[in-house]
Parts: C-alpha cells; sequence; structure tokens
C-alpha cells in the first residue's frame, strides 16, 4: 500500500504534499527537519492522506496536487470537496 499525504505547519501556514510507503516514518521525518524542503518548521501536522494500491497511483495523485499549485485547491481536498478518485486519467 502507498499513501498520499498532506501536512500543514501552523507557523509559517504552508503545506507539503508527498507519497510513501510509510506515512509515519515520513511524516516524522518532516517533523525532524530531516526533510530539506520542511526544515524551517517543525510543527507539521498531518491534514489528510489517501491510500493508494501502487505508487504508481499515489505517484499520479500526487503529482496532480502538486501541479494546481494553488492553497485554496489543497484545502479542498482536505475537506474532501475535490475527491481524488474522480481525477481524469491523464491526470
Amino acid at each position: 500500500m502507498y499513501w498520499v499525504y498532506i501536512l500543514k505547519s501552523n507557523s509559517n501556514n504552508d503545506y507539503v504534499i508527498g507519497q510513501t510507503a510509510d506515512p509515519e516514518d515520513s511524516i516524522d521525518d518532516h517533523k525532524s527537519g530531516r526533510e530539506e524542503n520542511t526544515n524551517t518548521a517543525y510543527d507539521w501536522h498531518l491534514v489528510y492522506s489517501k491510500k493508494y494500491t501502487t505508487r504508481t497511483e499515489a505517484q499520479k495523485a500526487e503529482e496532480f496536487i502538486k501541479s494546481q499549485q494553488n492553497n485554496k485547491f489543497i484545502e479542498q481536498v482536505i475537506t474532501g470537496r475535490i475527491d481524488l478518485d474522480t481525477l481524469p486519467e491523464s491526470a
């Protein structure tokens, strides 16, 4: 199983989107500053996760979310207003 996750930092109001086979380890890496792109804050917390059967599916969902480059879109994914299961096949 693979996961897409979204973390949020309240101190800088930023989001991190990732995919992994081990969500707990990835989240710990972000919280500890071991991940270069998140070492500016240490208050990362999980606000969204979704399980996928294959890494390819998880990568497609991660890339689609990142390609939007829009916090409003990310917040709609988090609240369930956008369902990643309904992504177009080309996404």
